[in-house]
């Protein structure tokens, strides 16, 4: 398997970051980043990943809140 493919697998199905595919394979975040930035779903799962989070960080404070 080509790194091109890994990363897109570590990625895409795997669910990995950036920072933690270019430390797998021993590659520069940057790498990792411009062969992700040619894959056309990269700034749709970029998007959904990052309002995952709000959502798991609001939720993470409403628990918090109601445990006071």
């Amino acid at each position: 398997m080509s790194k091109r493919e890994e990363i897109i697998k570590l990625y895409f199905l795997e669910g990995e970051i950036p920072a933690d595919i270019a430390k797998k394979l021993d590659i520069s975040k940057s790498a990792v980043t411009q062969v992700l930035q040619k894959d056309e779903r990269y700034q749709r799962e970029k998007m959904i990943r990052k309002e995952s989070n709000k959502l798991s960080f609001m939720l993470f404070i409403a628990i918090i809140f109601m445990n006071i």
